[in-house]
């Protein structure tokens, strides 16, 4: 009986001394790992994004850059010098000695390049050499071919070293031959005025109010008035109510005159 009660004894305590907390000398004991269960690292929190820091590219001398004396300065480079072409002017003012071996075109072009006179236009012009008796160059001379009739419109010459001399026996030749085949000067100014009548001025008055949408009461202005009186003395003008009249009168005519256009074109 004894013997008993001490192993019941005996177990109790060791069931007190499982249920006891270890101490902390044991917490810190550090423990052996399970068998079958890998050892893990401790978790630490991911590192913050940071920027890359890219470097400033540094400048870069070109090989032959000169390092004396402070900063180095990069070659300047020049392209060749292209020799220039001789301006028209300039072949103008040689002798004909000095053009004498160049181009036909590029003597004409020289010595014709600031002409404004619309005579030229009347002729093709070529150039002649003349050589003097023992072979020699002597001079230049310009030939003026006509365009509209060269059977009967004899050729003009002129020597280079003349062409400051004028237009005059090219203008009057020209004359003759436009007048012989009844034709007018290229260029020449022609009147465009129509005579003064009464009713072309209604009319004209009707279509200016129409096109630019201007009332019909435009011509009570003083000033227009004004300048109707500077420029014919004496000239009646309408009333807007006979110039909206006439505007109607207008319209009834030229959509008549279109309507039959089309009937003769397409019918």
């Amino acid at each position: 009986m004894r013997g008993r009660s001490k192993g019941s004894k005996r177990g109790k305590g060791a069931s007190k001394a499982a249920a006891t907390p270890p101490s902390e000398d044991l917490a810190l004991q550090p423990v052996a790992p399970v068998l079958g269960v890998p050892s893990q690292a401790p978790k630490t929190p991911p590192p913050a994004y940071v920027t890359p820091q890219v470097p400033f590219p540094r400048p870069v001398t070109p090989p032959n850059a000169s390092h004396k004396g402070g900063d180095a300065i990069a070659p300047i480079i020049v392209s060749p010098i292209k020799p220039r072409a001789r301006r028209a002017p300039a072949i103008a003012r040689m002798s004909d000695s000095e053009v004498w071996d160049m181009a036909d075109e590029e003597i004409i072009a020289a010595s014709f390049s600031n002409t404004r006179s619309l005579t030229y236009a009347h002729y093709n012009i070529s150039i002649e050499r003349v050589y003097a008796t023992g072979g020699a160059k002597e001079k230049i001379v310009f030939i003026f071919t006509c365009k509209t009739d060269p059977d009967n419109h004899a050729a003009q010459k002129r020597a280079r070293g003349n062409t400051a001399a004028g237009t005059g026996n090219l203008v009057a030749t020209e004359g003759a031959c436009l007048k012989r085949h009844g034709l007018s000067r290229p260029g020449a100014t022609q009147s465009q005025s129509l005579p003064y009548s009464e009713a072309l001025h209604h009319v004209l008055i009707a279509l200016r109010c129409a096109a630019s949408t201007r009332p019909f009461d435009m011509i009570l202005d003083k000033w227009y008035q004004a300048e109707v009186e500077m420029l014919r003395p004496g000239t009646k003008l309408p009333h807007p109510v006979t110039v909206s009249r006439d505007l109607k009168r207008l319209y009834a005519g030229m959509s008549t005159t279109i309507s039959n256009f089309f009937i003769v074109r397409f019918c």
